[in-house]
């Protein structure tokens, strides 16, 4: 399991990505992590990038979203964390 809150993925492309938020939906069952490899999108924005990994790996092995729950949930999470839980 890794701690720290920087990581690379087994991407392989030597990229170092910082985890925002992490957390297991208890609706899904599945573990979603908010990271970002801080470069900047083309309005000049830290990239912001959501995933479903096993936080029991070593090296994540970070999975896309798989339909509009997973969406509609990391959204929900990501807003939570941005403006507090009246979001």
């Amino acid at each position: 399991m890794i701690t720290s809150k920087f990581f690379k993925c087994k991407d392989a492309r030597d990229t170092v990505y910082e985890r925002l938020y992490s957390f297991k939906s208890e609706e899904t069952g599945k573990n979603y992590m908010i990271f970002t490899d801080n470069k900047l999108d083309l309005r000049g924005n830290i990239r912001v990038l959501f995933g479903i990994y096993d936080p029991n790996d070593d090296v994540y092995d970070m999975l896309p979203l798989e339909n509009e729950v997973d969406l509609r949930i990391v959204e929900h999470e990501w807003k939570k964390q941005l403006y507090g839980d009246n979001a």
